[in-house]
Formats: C-alpha cells, structure tokens, sequence
C-alpha cells in the first residue's frame, strides 16, 4: 500500500498505480483522532485547521473541517 486517502468518511487505498475502494468507513471523530495522533507523534501541532507531517517513511496531509467535512491522505515514502 502505497497511500491511504480518507474523504468524507470513506477510505481508498493505492497499491500500485490504482485507487481501490474499502469497506471502511471512518466517522468524524475517528478522523480528527487519525490526525491528532499524528499531531501527537511528529509534535506538530494542527495550524488553521491543516497538518501537513512527516512520520518516519509516512507523509500526511489533512484538513480539518465541519463545512466540507475532514479528511487525510497518508503516503509512504520510498
């Protein structure tokens, strides 16, 4: 798995050069969890509502947002 993208709830993930679609469904407060964690562990704090870290050989971007609704995208890094 090369990326994981979370809009709106729903959770792709990319193996190769393809997005496929996942059975799981992420909540809201499950959201924000994902990307406070990552807050947590890189100390990076969340700034107007944006994340953008770097984890060991992961990257994440996310927004939080009640208008358009949160959402993450976690790649690796080779």
């Amino acid at each position: 798995i090369k990326t994981i993208e979370c809009a709106n709830g729903n959770v792709r993930i990319k193996k190769n050069q393809e997005f496929e679609e996942t059975e799981i469904a992420l909540s809201e407060a499950e959201i924000r969890d994902v990307v406070k964690k990552f807050s947590e562990m890189t100390k990076i704090p969340i700034a107007d509502n944006v994340l953008r870290a770097t984890l060991n050989n992961f990257r994440i971007v996310a927004i939080i947002s009640d208008k358009i609704g949160s959402r993450f995208l976690i790649q690796k890094i080779s």
